[in-house]
């Protein structure tokens, strides 16, 4: 239940062989866990190919510490659920902890600062420096009169150059795989699953940093017992 559970996240063998090493211990571990992940039907059907692209890469600065400078990025055009078609993340550049907001629609700039302090600012407070795309919320006289008042950066990524931003590129591709792996055929229930992908997701070890989101953050795991697979389907069924 450590890869299936709804609070597991259907992740690969590293993130997953973490999981179960925290409570358990076998010899040839990580050899069972990779071969019960490969022979997973759902991952099989909902995860694409997630290669390393050629080139040089070019990341930005490192921060000196957690929420020091946050990354925005919309996950837009989703199937309708609960009135809501658009997906707004926020991710921290330090820890790599996500946030996230389901929206009706691409939400305009004063409506993403809202939405900032409803989901970030109430836990973290005020970035010094917010990284973004130039869509037209962070190019409104609004967006950039509100900032330097204050006292954020605003560091906008290239033209059509989506890399710039890869850390919250790839918590989008991550989100959206487990609502793959979880929602409906009808694909209208995303909504209902998006509390425990993002637990899931904040609760797997990155590879960068060797450590969960939460580790990270907060410098432990969260009590999750995911071994006892009835009690996370019964909270899921409770919840959606």
């Amino acid at each position: 239940m450590t890869h299936d559970a709804p609070a597991a996240g259907h992740f690969g063998w590293y993130r997953t062989t973490h999981l179960v090493s925290r409570e358990f211990w076998w010899p040839r571990l990580k050899a069972d866990v990779a071969r019960y992940v490969a022979g997973c039907d759902v991952c099989r059907w909902a995860k694409g190919p997630t290669g390393r692209p050629p080139g040089l890469l070019q990341p930005l600065p490192v921060p000196p510490r957690p929420w020091h400078t946050v990354l925005l990025d919309f996950v837009v055009d989703l199937p309708p659920s609960c009135g809501c078609t658009c997906l707004l993340v926020f991710s921290d550049h330090f820890t790599k902890m996500v946030h996230c907001a389901p929206c009706p629609s691409v939400p305009t700039a004063k409506e993403t600062a809202q939405l900032y302090l409803q989901h970030v600012f109430c836990l973290h407070g005020l970035p010094e420096r917010v990284v973004s795309d130039q869509g037209v919320q962070f190019t409104s006289r609004f967006w950039r009169a509100l900032h330097p008042t204050l006292g954020t950066e605003v560091c906008l990524s290239s033209a059509y150059h989506p890399q710039t931003d890869g850390q919250t590129e790839r918590a989008n591709a991550v989100l959206e795989q487990y609502l793959r792996c979880y929602c409906s055929y009808q694909q209208d229930d995303w909504v209902d699953h998006l509390a425990l992908a993002k637990f899931a997701y904040n609760n797997a070890v990155n590879a960068s940093t060797q450590q969960t989101l939460f580790q990270a953050s907060y410098g432990c795991h969260p009590r999750t017992k995911l071994c006892r697979g009835e009690r996370w389907n019964a909270l899921a069924t409770a919840t959606t």
